[in-house]
């Protein structure tokens, strides 16, 4: 048998190791025994990119008592190794004691729970990436096995077995992994179900409708060994995720021992009280009060290990934080400012979808090429653009909160909140996806009079003594950026009258042709001929129009971004002593523009101020208010 020969599976997880990696080899009771990891190697393995202090404080607690586990860390701190660890060792364990180890019939043993389907998909693969270490490789929502784990059996076991027993034995040497999430193929999980996988991850809703159909192998899923709730605070909170209560329902109501593993960043996180209830002495609501109340709703067993790692203001240590002070109108300006003055792989939330679909259509016309994520897309779309935001460094992804929980996406160096979170817990879990393990990121709020509030609401909840600081703009910038963003925001709101218009009229000969009608045409011609005319030299201005926006906007964005002085529109060029050329992008880096402003002195702060103009117009102002 040669191992080359056999096939890659689509969404197969290649194992990427030469031929020289699998000499020495001592067969498969070497191969058990390198499995079993101590909790202490973990901090030797860079590539899993371990922490050690949510891994030293869970991981041997879980393996070597077999306690429940409540986890809060801050975002990127590697969590979900915490869980994940544990789960293969205790599968492994089980299979090195049992007699009968070469056994095709696997039992469901562990499943993991997390709320977007994203985040299940990133799960699957750190466990693939967990077990890569055990030297026993994983097949995962595959048809076809992995040509290098094919090689390694028939390299160092099955060559001295016959051909046909490769299958079976191959089969009880791997962990399968399920994927169950909605927005694919339902079908297609419930072949990947037959194979009777050990581990399934999955999102509640469509684990719940699995187990609806009476699928025979999640009959007995009271008896798994091991369950996990990812991002649990988010999970478990009332009115969002009723599946999951009723999956709990289920598995609470076995007797069978279990070990449950409970994580978020925000776990421990308490609001302050509303202003009807603070005179209140009822309200007791403490970071213990939750807990308990957690731990009541999953009914975890006995005493669990609480390790609680979050910093009093919520948020990564080595996130810097910053805010931009506008109008509602303008931060689409300020948006692009930021865009263009640094560039790099930059993430931007949004309240809301319809927020997301606005900023699409404008910055694509400004030739940003913008990503989207949100909650109404086909799942098969939501993946493809993850996949190419991850593939791009200067990438730029408009999403919703979708996006705010869990995700590890390497190489994000900013997080733009377009608008203020509606929660703390919000605010803490997008800044997250920037500043993981020990890098430095950047997260900024662009903020408009209207939302003074909310941010002061979220500043006092993680324990802000102070104003995030203003991040720097540079004033004579933005009237040329401001040119652009206008005209790029009017070109978006004519072709999307243009494209609905043309998808009303179109309607009517739709709904025909799908029912089968039979119609004359003084049918389709709903109004006079005149009409028709009118509507037809409407729509040819309209388009002229969205032309001539386009030109004029395609010739700004030719041009390099300067202040207009440089651009040509003075009286007197060479006012300064030598001829002022556009101004090339600088290299400066957000965060090292963030830092020069917080140590520059007021001085100079001020003379900048003046510089720009703004001293004059704020003293204009208040001579405004005074009259």
């Amino acid at each position: 048998m040669d191992w080359k020969s056999v096939p890659l599976g689509d969404g197969e997880v290649a194992i990427d190791m030469g031929e020289e990696d699998w000499q020495g080899f001592g067969g498969l009771e070497e191969c058990t025994q390198y499995t079993l990891m101590k909790p202490s190697e973990l901090k030797k393995n860079e590539e899993t990119g371990s922490k050690e202090k949510i891994h030293a404080l869970t991981i041997p607690s879980a393996i070597r008592d077999h306690k429940d586990i409540l986890g809060a860390a801050e975002t990127g701190s590697g969590k979900t190794l915490a869980f994940a660890i544990p789960i293969i060792h205790g599968i492994l364990q089980e299979k090195l004691n049992s007699e009968g180890l070469i056994d095709g019939d696997n039992k469901l043993e562990a499943l993991i729970l997390t709320p977007t389907r994203e985040l299940a998909l990133q799960v699957r693969n750190h466990i693939v990436a967990a077990a890569k270490y055990t030297d026993i490789k994983i097949l995962v929502n595959n048809e076809a096995i992995d040509n290098r784990a094919a090689y390694f059996i028939y390299h160092t076991y099955i060559k001295t077995k016959s051909p046909e027993s490769f299958t079976k034995d191959f089969l009880a040497l791997v962990y399968l992994v399920g994927f169950v999430i909605g927005g694919l193929s339902q079908e297609k999980q419930e072949r990947l179900l037959k194979k009777r996988p050990q581990i399934i991850v999955a999102t509640p809703g469509r684990l719940w409708e699995l187990m609806e159909r009476v699928t025979s192998y999640l009959q007995n899923i009271e008896s798994v060994r091991y369950l996990v709730i990812d991002e649990a605070d988010r999970m478990v909170e009332k009115g969002h995720f009723q599946e999951l209560h009723r999956i709990l329902e289920r598995l609470n109501a076995s007797i069978a021992r279990r070990q449950t593993f409970v994580f978020s960043a925000t776990l421990t996180l308490v609001h302050a009280p509303p202003s009807r209830l603070k005179s209140m002495k009822a309200w007791t609501k403490t970071s213990d009060n939750k807990l308990a109340n957690l731990m009541k709703t999953i009914k975890m067993n006995g005493k669990p290990k609480v390790v609680d790692l979050t910093r009093k203001l919520g948020t990564a240590e080595m996130l810097s934080e910053a805010r931009i002070l506008c109008g509602k109108e303008e931060k689409d300006m300020y948006l692009y400012y930021f865009l263009v003055k640094h560039p790099g792989r930059t993430l931007v939330f949004c309240n809301s979808i319809d927020c997301v679909r606005h900023l699409k259509g404008v910055f694509d016309q400004l030739q940003c090429q913008p990503l989207w994520l949100h909650a109404s897309m086909l799942q098969k779309q939501r993946l493809k653009n993850l996949e190419k935001f991850s593939s791009k460094p200067q990438g730029l992804l408009l999403a919703t909160d979708v996006a705010a929980r869990g995700l590890d996406i390497p190489g994000i160096q900013h997080v733009l909140h377009y608008q203020v979170p509606r929660t703390s817990e919000s605010y803490i879990h997008r800044s997250g996806r920037t500043a993981r393990a020990a890098k430095e990121g950047l997260s900024v709020i662009l903020m408009d009079p209207s939302e003074v509030s909310a941010y002061r609401k979220l500043c006092f909840t993680l324990n802000r003594e102070a104003d995030l600081p203003v991040f720097p703009i540079d004033a004579e910038l933005m009237p040329s950026i401001q040119d652009r963003v206008k005209l790029a925001q009017q070109l978006a709101l004519e072709m999307h009258r243009l494209e609905k218009k043309s998808a009303d009229s179109k309607w009517f000969e739709k709904a025909a042709k799908e029912l089968d009608l039979a119609l004359s045409d003084s049918d389709f011609s709903r109004s006079s001929d005149s009409d028709d005319e009118d509507k037809k030299d409407e729509q040819q201005e309209k388009s002229k129009l969205v032309g001539q926006l386009r030109s004029r906007l395609n010739q700004l964005l030719s041009q390099p971004i300067a202040p207009r002085r440089q651009m040509g529109i003075t009286k007197y060029p060479t006012r300064s002593g030598k001829l002022d050329l556009p101004s090339v992008q600088n290299e400066q880096t957000a965060l090292e523009a963030l830092q020069e402003e917080k140590q520059e002195p007021e001085s100079l702060k001020f003379l900048r101020k003046v510089k720009s103009g703004k001293v004059k117009k704020q003293k204009q102002k208040k001579l405004k208010r005074r009259k």
